[in-house]
């Protein structure tokens, strides 16, 4: 294959996979066919178990990411606005760090970029995202107030694009 043509290759490999990610992240906002999310254990920044049952009837964004990703650190500051944007509507960020550092890895980095509306939550097993089927970090299920699935994303996201605020808010709109 001759440069240019690798480097159509490539481009258009990188646009089919840009249209995947929306289309895939669209398409799981249709309600009939949302299945129950499986029970998520984490540990709070105490230590405390926690898990998605304590989430029952808010929207939530779980995000699997660590302090070292640097997609993930791209887009946490999104995350903290949208928790102080829509967490009074009923929204709740709910950001999971793999770190092997546990907590200290996380609040530092919270410090680091004034992270101030979001929860601290840790799973140093790497348990949730196995279980969850991913691959990698990012990566987010967003579940609707029945605790099912509405949408799945490997990868960052525009999280303040106007089509994923939409989103959410359609998602927050709905009866429980």
């Amino acid at each position: 294959m001759t440069a240019p043509s690798k480097a159509a290759a490539i481009a258009l490999l990188m646009v089919a996979a840009a249209a995947a990610a929306m289309f895939g992240f669209q398409k799981k906002t249709a309600g009939p066919g949302r299945k129950a999310v499986p029970s998520i254990v984490f540990s709070d920044d105490r230590g405390r178990k926690a898990g998605l049952s304590e989430f029952r009837g808010r929207v939530v964004v779980l995000d699997f990411w660590a302090s070292w990703c640097l997609p993930c650190r791209k887009e946490f500051p999104q995350f903290d606005q949208l928790q102080a944007q829509l967490g009074a509507r009923g929204l709740a960020v709910v950001p999971v760090s793999i770190d092997a550092q546990g907590v200290s890895a996380v609040e530092a980095f919270y410090a680091e970029n004034g992270v101030v509306h979001l929860p601290k939550y840790v799973d140093e097993s790497r348990d949730g995202p196995r279980a969850l089927g991913f691959r990698g970090i990012p990566s987010t299920i967003v579940i609707d107030r029945k605790g099912r699935e509405a949408v799945r994303i490997e990868g960052p996201v525009d999280w303040m694009s106007p089509a994923v605020k939409a989103i959410l808010t359609r998602l927050l709109d709905e009866p429980e």
